[in-house]
């Protein structure tokens, strides 16, 4: 009972203090609720979250969810969000932005690179696909192709009109992006990047 106790104090002393974009001031946090309608991106932990969340012109709120791999649930387009849109969930905490100041800098946007340009880096095959893709969750094609850009190892996009997300992205050099490997589907348009255009 003794060491229960004391492991339970030193687990809440060790919990790291989140790192709040403009100040802690600006950011209303309630547990055990969620809001509908969010993007789920490409971050593991609360800090880059709500790092990707306040460099985003139309984010004012996340959804961090620990029961989804990644767990970070950001507004990715304009639409009007308040706490009465809250709904119950007990694996998520929500964080509302109430505003932003413009001359803070977070280093997680700052880092990205520089995405490649859809009409001069990338050669596009409408109706085919790329075997060994992995899903991403992205469903337009500029964020599709810019998340790829960032991966070390990515060099071919599919994009999927009949899937949910549609992105499909190059994760292990083991695949060959190549026009001549492509094989016919419908639904499918391929992205293949100029690795010059990486450099």
């Amino acid at each position: 009972m003794l060491s229960s106790t004391i492991l339970a104090l030193f687990g809440a002393v060790c919990v790291a203090a989140i790192n709040y974009p403009g100040g802690q001031s600006l950011w209303k946090v309630t547990p055990k609720y969620h809001i509908l309608g969010l993007e789920n991106v490409q971050f593991n932990d609360i800090d880059s979250c709500l790092a990707n969340c306040y460099n985003r012109k139309e984010c004012f709120v996340v959804d961090f969810d620990t029961n989804t791999k990644p767990p970070c649930w950001v507004q990715t387009k304009s639409m009007v969000v308040d706490s009465s849109q809250l709904k119950p969930m007990d694996t998520v905490t929500n964080y509302m932005l109430s505003s932003k100041t413009p001359a803070v800098a977070v280093a997680v946007v700052a880092a990205k690179p520089k995405a490649a340009d859809l009409t001069t880096c990338w050669t596009v095959t409408p109706k085919n696909h790329l075997i060994g893709l992995v899903q991403a969750p992205y469903n337009d094609v500029p964020s599709c192709t810019d998340y790829c850009f960032k991966l070390k190892d990515c060099y071919a996009v599919d994009f999927d009109t009949n899937t949910n997300p549609k992105c499909w992205v190059q994760t292990s050099p083991s695949v060959v992006p190549d026009v001549r490997n492509l094989f016919p589907m419908e639904t499918v348009t391929n992205y293949i990047l100029n690795k010059s255009c990486k450099k």
